[in-house]
């Protein structure tokens, strides 16, 4: 199949969908999730953030004269700065005050504050920000082949308990990726070696941490320069989007993009038959006699 028949069935995918793709991917954008250049204006100041005050060498000595903000500080994304700007006001100082009160001591509660803030900023990233653009990549895949796609599709994985599996393996992944950014060419290489993972997860949520990245590694073998082209072909969209302030992004070519992606996911997996990919519904459609005598959530 020829990369501008592809694209036809991408936009046609994105056509069909675009009020719940605009929602997903705008919500990706907001959560700081995917497609961060988008509004690369509102990045969060590395500065305020809790890695930043982990580092600082006298964060508590600073803390205990006026509690700063970013204290909860999460990930870039315009969420982070709503919840910036919520944690640097009056309540959570009063809470501050409170717990000082209590144990005695502004250095200790200060520590304390500083905690919750990293482990919220830690849960934030793992279990939600990693983890939408598997849900994003199922919906997407869906929507190739169903006319309607519930919005209730977005907690799938919380339905079937797979959510904190899911965010273990992205993690995992993230992990390798940014060992591998310290090299001269290993994070470009690894990038498109375990490209799928996402894709992989979003069909089969199940699947263990070392067969997802194994098959995104057999998967990609003799295709990653291919799908550089594809991200390549492209590029003139970037360019748009970058003319338009990233307005261009937000309502078309955010959704545009993932879905030609998704086309190339779905020609590697026909390709390559991985009996553990085995959600054959996701690729087309059942019978009218299956469908009436299964319960299957489209």
């Amino acid at each position: 199949m020829k990369l501008k028949e592809i694209k036809k069935n991408a936009h046609k995918n994105v056509k069909a969908h675009y009020a719940t793709y605009l929602v997903l991917c705008l919500a990706a954008v907001l959560m700081g999730s995917e497609f961060s250049s988008t509004l690369s204006l509102l990045k969060q100041d590395n500065a305020k953030s809790v890695s930043g005050l982990l580092m600082h060498s006298s964060f508590v000595k600073s803390m205990t004269s006026l509690l700063p903000e970013g204290v909860f500080g999460t990930t870039n994304g315009v969420f982070a700065h709503v919840v910036n700007g919520i944690t640097s006001g009056s309540f959570v100082k009063t809470l501050f005050l409170g717990l000082s009160t209590i144990i005695h001591s502004k250095d200790i509660a200060s520590i304390c504050f500083v905690v919750i803030g990293l482990c919220i900023s830690v849960f934030y990233r793992v279990y939600i920000v990693n983890v939408l653009p598997v849900i994003n990549r199922r919906l997407f895949l869906e929507g190739r082949v169903y006319a309607k796609l519930p919005l209730d599709r977005l907690v799938y994985l919380m339905r079937i308990r797979k959510q904190m599996h899911v965010a273990f393996v992205k993690f995992v992944k993230s992990i390798i990726l940014t060992i591998m950014n310290f090299t001269v060419v290993g994070g470009v290489y690894f990038y498109y070696v375990y490209f799928l993972v996402d894709y992989i997860l979003a069909e089969n949520p199940t699947i263990s941490l070392k067969d997802a990245l194994s098959l995104s590694r057999n998967m990609m073998k003799g295709h990653k320069f291919e799908c550089f082209k594809w991200q390549f072909s492209m590029a003139g969209w970037y360019i748009l989007d970058v003319c338009t302030f990233g307005i261009s992004a937000i309502f078309y070519s955010n959704m545009y993009r993932m879905s030609v992606m998704c086309e190339f996911y779905t020609l590697r997996r026909k390709e390559f038959q991985s009996a553990i990919l085995n959600d054959t519904y996701l690729f087309e459609k059942p019978s009218s006699a299956l469908m009436r005598n299964t319960l299957i959530q489209r």
